[in-house]
């Protein structure tokens, strides 16, 4: 899940922007990797993944608040790499379980510049096979 081109909001110190998906649902499908992909590290703070029942939407937003029964399942700071979870264990999402997912992330930007982009996000890694 990535950021296409965000224009980073200006005039403000501190900005959180979301934007919801739809995992796949045509089974239940278990997450067994996040892979951050860091796009401007001068104004990226972190991010974190959230699950959900609930459709965010799609279009870019403020948020501070995710939707009621949405649930943490990664979170991700400057300096992190890849976390692999380990073999036999995996994150449930899709069909059933969790359709939708909000992906927030956090902009630190004191000197409050304007013109600047972002495009990072979270690539996920997942079977939908179950982990045996």
């Amino acid at each position: 899940m990535n950021f296409k081109a965000l224009a980073v909001p200006n005039g403000r110190p501190t900005s959180y922007i979301c934007r919801g998906f739809r995992f796949p649902t045509d089974k239940e499908y278990h997450i067994t990797k996040f892979a951050p992909v860091q796009s401007n590290l001068d104004v990226l703070h972190h991010m974190v993944l959230y699950k959900s029942q609930e459709y965010f939407g799609d279009e870019y937003r403020d948020c501070a608040s995710m939707p009621e029964n949405s649930e943490p399942i990664f979170a991700w700071a400057a300096g992190m790499g890849d976390f692999e979870l380990p073999p036999d264990v995996g994150i449930r999402v899709g069909r059933g379980v969790a359709e939708y997912g909000v992906l927030q992330v956090h902009y630190d930007n004191p000197s409050k510049l304007g013109g600047l982009e972002d495009s990072s996000g979270i690539r996920m890694e997942m079977t939908r096979y179950g982990i045996t």
